[in-house]
């Protein structure tokens, strides 16, 4: 291994190292106690070294929260790909969808702006519709499979991630009983009612 190479790779794990002490802060003390300072002292560099990586902490945030969409949209697709049926598709996705959230809860809070982290979601907006357009194109799918009639696939999309991040964002804040397993449960049984819903018009 040359040296320009051995540097390229040195560059590439600090900043990684840098990215899983945010997220490691966050999950012990919380998005606001993320800070060039206190990642400085996790990763036992200078603040001036952090900023080589991340012009800024908003940078830093929008570096994660294309990270988590990007890996979100990737588990959604391998979902679309590997079911055959629209309705069973959309039924996984959504289960995917919430798996994700508590296997990454920090993540997604940052991801949605559910966090104390003052985050620009308008700066990922490519990222989170683009798992939109996957499930956009199965409800296609399933209309079509079906001959139904939808009034807005856009819409639909809407009211199908508003039910899934409402339970999530419930659950929790404690609101509603029953954890992970429980919000998984009334999520399936949402996406059927919602398709037996638009179904019969």
């Amino acid at each position: 291994m040359g040296i320009r190479e051995r540097r390229q790779r040195q560059k590439a794990a600090t900043r990684e190292g840098i990215l899983t002490a945010a997220l490691i802060l966050a999950k012990n003390e919380g998005w606001q106690a993320v800070t060039v300072r206190r990642l400085a002292e996790l990763v036992e560099y200078t603040p001036p070294i952090i900023y080589r990586y991340f012009a800024s902490k908003d940078a830093l945030f929008k570096e994660l929260q294309n990270r988590g969409f990007d890996e979100l949209n990737s588990r959604i697709a391998v979902v679309y790909a590997a079911a055959a049926d629209p309705r069973e598709r959309l039924i996984a996705m959504a289960d995917t969808y919430i798996v994700f959230a508590y296997e990454r809860p920090e993540l997604y809070e940052l991801m949605h702006g559910s966090s104390s982290a003052a985050v620009d979601l308008d700066s990922t907006l490519e990222q989170a519709t683009s798992g939109a357009s996957i499930i956009e194109n199965c409800l296609e799918e399933w209309a079509a499979s079906r001959s139904v009639s939808l009034r807005s696939i856009e819409d639909c999309v809407d009211i199908a991630w508003g039910l899934l991040h409402g339970l999530i964002t419930v659950e929790m804040l404690g609101r509603i009983s029953g954890g992970k397993d429980r919000v998984r449960t009334l999520a399936e049984n949402t996406i059927k009612d919602l398709l037996k819903a638009w179904a019969t018009g």
